[in-house]
């Protein structure tokens, strides 16, 4: 039992670095857009320039905070995944390591697609601290490199091991071919699951961009010209408040809660698409799996209401770390059922 929780951990914790590493640098390159646009805001007003160029700064940094986190995630994420794939050696998993031979051409180059989305991501960060980005030509450049890191894992990674999944339930040992590879990515199931990671990862992403928000980064008052009027003070704090902390967190909540309610869809769809004994299985055939499938559909439910409110409100740091908090127990609870699904795991969880 305490082994299965250890898989648990390592599994759970593999897919939240991932997860973030995947769309955490899309979600840097909305962050610099918006600080481009606010920081070329010009009202005439010399006092709302000095506000914009604040906006800008606490995007910037919030940007570069979430590109960093997103460069450890796929550090951790690998790290993570070899120790997946040791326990896969461990428990002597023959069907999985036959699927992985069948797929050895595929997982090569994913060695290869790691390694360059991992050095992308590394200029990516090292840019804003010493890269210039005063051109527009600077800034197109150092976004591409954040765009193709981040697409570059999620069109290649989560089809790739649905594929293999899929192969570790047949008895087929011969070489998977291009021609075949492309058959399995058009079934139903694979895109399922791959679009369900997609939703995972924006949604993970989303309540790590709100909870990485500096919170004294932006002062809810400005300086005023000794002339200034009723009407232009009251214009100018219609101008700060978008740019609050508070709601830069809503809006990365927004984000979370539009990953969130992908990941419902496309999880009926999997269900869906599963074979009937793993339906069984989730829908009561197996007690631990479905206890849990509940537990994490409650959970879900609960998130969904909080990140309503986050959504919609002015959250605080606080509010986003229950959020961040319960999202990552769904994770662990999908991870489980995801290997109580598997015959020979599912052994291992009952003893």
């Amino acid at each position: 039992m305490m082994v299965f929780g250890f898989r648990i951990m390592t599994l759970g914790c593999h897919l939240l670095c991932m997860n973030l590493a995947s769309a955490g640098p899309l979600l840097c390159v909305w962050l610099e857009w918006l600080a481009v646009r606010r920081s070329l805001r010009d009202t005439g007003d010399h006092s709302t320039l000095i506000v914009s160029r604040s906006s800008s700064d606490i995007l910037q940094r919030t940007a570069h905070r979430l590109a960093l986190s997103s460069l450890i995630g796929l550090q951790m994420g690998v790290l993570l995944g070899v120790a997946a794939t040791y326990w896969l050696y461990y428990f002597r998993r023959d069907d999985y390591l036959q699927a992985a031979l069948r797929l050895r051409p595929r997982l090569w180059w994913g060695v290869a697609e790691i390694a360059f989305s991992l050095v992308f991501l590394l200029i990516y960060v090292a840019w804003f601290r010493y890269g210039k980005r005063q051109l527009r030509t600077h800034r197109v450049v150092h976004r591409l490199l954040a765009i193709a890191a981040a697409t570059n894992l999620l069109y290649h990674f989560p089809p790739l091991f649905s594929v293999l999944a899929e192969l570790a339930q047949t008895d087929d040992q011969t070489l998977l071919t291009s021609s075949d590879y492309r058959a399995w990515l058009v079934q139903p199931l694979i895109w399922a699951k791959t679009t369900h990671v997609w939703g995972a990862s924006v949604a993970v992403a989303g309540i790590v961009l709100s909870y990485l928000v500096p919170a004294n980064a932006i002062s809810t008052k400005k300086s005023e010209p000794a002339n200034a009027t009723d009407a232009d003070l009251e214009s100018n704090l219609s101008t700060v408040r978008p740019d609050s902390p508070s709601d830069l967190r809503a809006l990365g909540a927004c984000w979370c809660l539009g990953g969130t309610v992908a990941q419902i869809v496309t999880g009926i769809w999997i269900i869906v698409q599963l074979p009937p004994a793993q339906q069984f299985a989730v829908l009561g055939t197996d007690v631990a799996a479905s206890t849990l499938s509940c537990c994490s559909i409650l959970a879900t439910f609960i998130a969904l209401n909080w990140m309503s409110q986050a959504a919609f409100g002015r959250p605080s740091r606080k509010n986003i770390g229950w959020i961040l908090g319960i999202v990552v127990m769904i994770v662990f609870l999908m991870s489980a059922v995801l290997l109580l699904l598997q015959s020979e795991t599912t052994e291992f969880g009952t003893n």
